[in-house]
């Protein structure tokens, strides 16, 4: 770093003082260059860490929304299910109501056959 505690009147021209005010300048962005690298170097980890957890993150989403899809799919197939054995103990209740009432009549019919053969 140069130091630039010159005395202005030292200065022999205006093209000097120019070329002295743009070293100045070009020091100090090169100061704030190194100062962001730096910062950079620092927070590289912390940014690497975060990369990483949001990878795991999304990694989590899918899964969550995988084991959605297959939980919905099985709350379907339980509904279905459930369709179909209320179906089928309707069609059950109905059936044994049928053979009752034919064993009803069987068993009616025989015993009048029963009296009549008596008298």
């Amino acid at each position: 770093m140069r130091n630039y505690d010159i005395d202005p009147s030292t200065i022999n021209s205006a093209y000097q003082l120019a070329q002295l005010e743009k070293e100045m300048e070009h020091e100090v962005q090169n100061k704030e260059i190194e100062e962001i690298r730096k910062e950079n170097r620092q927070n590289a980890p912390i940014i690497e860490q975060l990369r990483r957890l949001s990878e795991q993150t999304q990694q989590q989403n899918q899964l969550l929304r995988e084991e959605n899809q297959r939980q919905q799919k099985q709350i379907i197939q339980a509904q279905e299910n459930e369709m179909r054995a209320i179906k089928r103990e309707k069609k059950n209740k109905i059936f044994s109501w049928l053979t009752f009432s034919v064993a009803t009549v069987i068993s009616v019919a025989s015993l009048v056959v029963a009296i009549i053969a008596i008298l």
